[in-house]
């Protein structure tokens, strides 16, 4: 098939040869090649199952930020085109290999719609235990071995993920009755290798669980998904050097890393996109279900259910990298900070970029790149328009100023999944409206760091409001609807100006296990007003012993009209290093 063969605009596919219940890849990979240079192209799927399979599928390296590198296998691969739509008319993409579903590159105004994607098996294993043994630290769990196939090889379980056999590595315990993790899940982390003894009948006892990990009890889920540097393979779409993305009426059931990756690209809308198992599982998307770094313009997420997946609902940041040496001529040797930032483009000529203390993630100064030039996927050489006429002693990292997104993350539901639901690292303008949120640990996060992740950058204006927090922290006692700070290590320090700008917090309704509202660290003005907190908790054990909002460093603060209900006791404000405080009608609150 090649050009001359596609002359119209919109195709339906199945005059080409892809048809429901077969194997499309083939054609999938002819036909995207044939509208090469094509603008404004439709392609229209007639309803169906369509499966497709790793033989023929598209090959690249692929550098995926907050993913494992490596030589990927990919169905829909999109490149430089402009004005594609690709329309499923709710059609469902089975997929039979470690393929991933969608990849989108230096491409414009592409839009995909009404469709689902699933693998025949998940990136995970779900193990019911159906006895626990305290004294002997051992569990027994049930294993579906058509769903989760294993084997036990010299007392070690090892789980078949497509054509790999893997250890157990990273797990979780998630709750049969709730369908969430499980309470105080981390207690029940076991090492890499637990001592396995087949029983019989699918049922394996193990026991030498780690240190101080306590056998899980009956009920609990037992969520495995192997080795941190080899889990995270196969998002579902990765999205990168593009502008003017739609993504509308979309499900995606499970994926080997998360369900949506972006990078590099201004302007994305995603709207009416669900991430949730499929098949009787507890578990989605190995990962996150949206995730947004070094993005630009306008982020638009709504009216999206995102559950029950193994990290966060939403996150956008940037990212610090490190100044290695200056070597003359207003030029640095600078590379990429994280294992998993890897082959990121940090910036182009004509960018903003800031000079930063990494002592306190504070800048110091600010100017334009001139020139990038790339010596591998971890090292580059940056040149600036203008330097500091004395370069400090102390070490340097670089942020990024022009590539900094406005976020609109309004009706959404983001429940029952690990971690947290909305961490929005950004100076552009945020607002989080009209929500609900049941997370595992924070709900909304606002936070970056110059250490581990290396995330960017500190907020400017945020507003959090008429969302509802719903059993916030089901699985961590000290989880807050609102946590904002800047992390720090031993070895840094606050700067002289806050980290974070202005944030509000107001109309927010809070169903409370724990008693916990808002912990704020190093802002500048912050406004929490009009909010209630209800206590929803049968037991004193699910209380926290920290403040009810807890402020350190802020500048000014105004905390007004909010209103704790059902608490034994009054809730506390606590204050250290704040400025200016407005305390004034609040019911059911103590300031301390």
């Amino acid at each position: 098939m090649n050009l001359n063969d596609i002359k119209q605009k919109n195709i339906d596919v199945s005059s080409h040869g892809i048809l429901p219940n077969t194997d499309i890849t083939l054609k999938l990979s002819e036909i995207l090649t044939s509208i090469e240079g094509m603008d404004n192209a439709t392609l229209d799927f007639p309803k169906g199952i369509y499966k497709i399979s790793r033989k023929y599928a598209f090959e690249s390296y692929k550098n995926i930020a907050n993913h494992d590198d490596g030589l990927k296998r990919i169905a829909f691969y999109i490149k430089n085109l402009n004005g594609l739509t690709i329309n499923g008319n709710g059609s469902s993409f089975i997929f039979y290999d470690e393929v991933i579903p969608f990849a989108i590159e230096d491409s414009s105004n592409v839009t995909l719609k009404n469709f689902s994607v699933d693998f025949i098996m998940p990136f995970h294993s779900e193990l019911e235990v159906v006895s626990s043994d305290l004294d002997k630290k051992s569990f027994t769990a049930k294993i579906n071995a058509e769903l989760y196939p294993y084997k036990i090889e010299n007392n070690q379980i090892l789980f078949k993920r497509f054509e790999q056999w893997v250890q157990v590595g990273q797990n979780i315990v998630f709750d049969k009755k709730t369908t969430a993790p499980i309470l105080n899940a981390h207690l029940y982390e076991t090492k890499n290798y637990p001592h396995a003894i087949d029983l019989g009948n699918d049922l394996v006892e193990f026991s030498q669980l780690g240190d101080n990990a306590l056998p899980i009890p009956v009920g609990g889920i037992w969520i495995t998904y192997g080795e941190r540097s080899l889990n995270r393979n196969i998002p579902g779409i990765h999205i990168i050097d593009c502008k003017n993305i739609i993504l509308e009426n979309i499900t995606i059931h499970t994926a080997g890393g998360m369900s949506l990756i972006v990078e590099r690209t201004e302007n994305i809308k995603v709207s009416h996109y669900s991430v949730t198992p499929s098949h009787d599982r507890i578990v989605s998307t190995r990962a996150d279900a949206t995730h947004f770094m070094n993005c630009k313009g306008d982020i638009i997420v709504e009216n999206c259910q995102l559950d029950h997946m193994l990290d966060d609902g939403i996150n956008v940041h940037g990212a610090y990298v490190n100044i290695d040496s200056y070597i003359g001529n207003n030029t640095f040797l600078a590379s990429i900070s994280h294992f998993q930032q890897e082959g990121i483009v940090f910036a182009d000529p004509g960018d903003k970029v800031a000079f930063t203390k990494k002592e306190t993630i504070s800048s110091f100064f600010e100017t334009t790149v001139k020139e990038v030039k790339a010596i591998n996927s971890k090292v580059f050489l940056i040149s600036f328009t203008e330097i500091p006429e004395e370069l400090p002693s102390f070490e340097m990292t670089l942020e990024n100023l022009t590539w900094q997104p406005n976020v609109i993350f309004k009706n959404n539901t983001i429940e029952k999944n690990r971690a947290r639901g909305a961490l929005t690292t950004t100076k552009g303008k945020v607002e989080i409206t009209d929500n609900y949120f049941n997370n595992q640990m924070h709900s909304v996060l606002l936070v970056g760091d110059n250490d581990f992740w290396y995330e960017s950058s500190g907020t400017q204006d945020v507003t959090i409001r008429n969302n509802v927090f719903d059993q916030v922290g089901f699985s961590d006692i000290n989880a807050y609807p609102l946590y904002a700070l800047v992390k720090l290590t031993e070895n840094q320090k606050h700067g002289i100006k806050p980290y974070h700008g202005h944030i509000s917090f107001i109309d927010n309704k809070i169903n409370s296990l724990n008693g916990l509202l808002a912990y704020s660290s190093s802002v500048g003005s912050l406004t929490i007003e009009n909010n209630s907190i209800t206590s929803t908790s049968t037991t004193s054990e699910t209380i926290s012993e920290s403040p009810t909002i807890n402020l350190i460093s802020v500048n000014s603060a105004s905390i007004k009209n909010n209103q704790s209900v059902n608490f034994i006791t009054p809730r506390l404000i606590k204050r250290e290093k704040v400025n200016n405080l407005i305390n004034e009608s609040n019911i059911g609150f103590n300031l301390i």
